[in-house]
């Protein structure tokens, strides 16, 4: 998998910063269009339009779960990690989040259920990551991928063991990682409940540590919004879903970092649209949605929610740019599953945003433990905790990607 600072090989044309008006260039952070309204709650996405999508999406993506199997020999080093165990991560990261975020008792619930079962199932009830491990002791990638299982309640005891001998060793603390990697790893580490403090190679207290973690990244030292492109794009997702706990606690995101996406998600958003940049612009349409209140409610996403419905085909399937795909081939599943999640994910969230009151509380905490019922094995973990739904009055959900599975210094391409 690639490293969530990363996003895909750059596209004949670029998302543009400011296709409204043409501008591009500016002073430093300058307000884009309709930064003025950024306090005021604009319309959302007809909630029929979110349910449509994800419903459809989720539905496709059963439909192709085969696809997610993992090969026999998947710990052999020449099985490509970006085929086969970064979909099925991202898998387990998207449906955990669309399991929480969606009613229960919904189709959106069920699938996500049944589909976060199966990548477990696929990982041997975690006994997958132990093998992962003893072939490369010091890499990252199997915490990173355990981490949404763990907080679904889905554990391997002998797994946690290791990785908590493991963050403790110099190797592991002095592992050099692109700052929205890092930040990442520190939120995966709480979610399995290690202990952060040293484990990315800063000193100082867990907060203080995550606080200048969070600094070093495109997004949290306010790069200039006009030097947005795709692989800046996706790291600045990345950020917010790492310090929201994947949309789960949009409280967490500072103040500064919401009133800059609150001004600049709109542009960004339509140059994404203008250049077809699906996948991109459904990462953006989840952001729109991670962020606390009173931001949430004054980004314009209307438009590009029904141009992102558009670009998804009768199946459910969305491309990660281009035309909807007109039929199945050989490179679809590849083409599509992870577009195809990131709409599940973004509508699902989204429309749970638009059932809880502007006046609820933004966010319950990142630190929160949660899980999600089901699928857990005695000989392996406790039993898992149950679903934590996000009330009407009690915001919660949480949500997508898995990380790069690559063991050399993270780089480019789509988390």
């Amino acid at each position: 998998m690639t490293a969530p600072g990363g996003g895909p090989p750059g596209r004949a044309r670029e998302p543009g910063p400011n296709p409204r008006n043409g501008s591009g260039q500016g002073r430093g952070n300058e307000p884009g269009p309709g930064a003025e309204r950024h306090g005021e709650e604009t319309p959302g996405p007809p909630p029929a339009l979110l349910e449509r999508v994800s419903l459809a999406a989720l539905s496709w993506l059963r439909a192709h779960l085969t696809d997610f199997r993992l090969p026999e020999r998947v710990t052999d080093p020449h099985v490509d990690r970006n085929t086969t165990l970064k979909p099925l991560g991202e898998l387990a990261q998207l449906t955990l989040s669309t399991l929480r975020s969606s009613p229960p008792g919904s189709e959106q619930h069920r699938l996500s259920r049944e589909m976060l079962d199966f990548a477990w199932r696929e990982t041997g009830r975690g006994d997958l990551f132990l093998s992962l491990v003893r072939g490369e002791p010091h890499a990252t990638y199997p915490m990173e991928l355990y981490g949404a299982f763990a907080e679904a309640g889905l554990r391997h005891a002998a797994f946690e063991e290791y990785a908590r001998f493991a963050v403790t060793t110099r190797a592991w603390q002095l592992c050099e990682y692109e700052p929205t990697r890092a930040l990442g790893l520190f939120n995966t580490l709480r979610r399995m409940g290690v202990a952060t403090h040293g484990s990315v190679g800063l000193g100082g207290t867990e907060a203080a540590e995550h606080a200048e973690l969070a600094r070093r990244t495109w997004l949290g030292g306010l790069a200039e919004p006009w030097a947005f492109e795709v692989h800046a794009g996706y790291a600045m997702t990345h950020h917010v879903f790492h310090v929201t706990n994947w949309g789960e606690a949009p409280a967490q995101l500072p103040a500064d970092l919401g009133e800059h996406l609150a001004r600049w998600l709109p542009p960004w958003l339509d140059g994404c649209v203008e250049c077809e940049q699906w996948d991109l612009t459904g990462e953006l349409l989840a952001v729109a949605a991670c962020l606390p209140e009173p931001y949430a409610r004054a980004v314009p996403v209307a438009d590009a929610w029904h141009a992102f419905a558009g670009a998804q085909n009768v199946a459910g399937a969305v491309a990660e740019d281009g035309p909807p795909p007109v039929r199945e081939t050989a490179d679809t599943f590849l083409d599509c599953y992870h577009s195809t999640l990131v709409a599940a994910f973004a509508g699902v969230l989204a429309a749970d945003r638009l059932r809880t009151p502007a006046s609820a509380p933004a966010g319950t905490g990142a630190g929160t433990p949660a899980g999600t019922g089901g699928g857990g094995d005695p000989g392996h973990a406790p039993a898992p905790a149950p679903v934590r739904h996000r009330a009407a009055a009690a915001p919660t959900g949480a949500g997508p990607h898995a990380p790069h599975v690559t063991t050399t210094a993270p780089g480019g391409g789509r988390p």
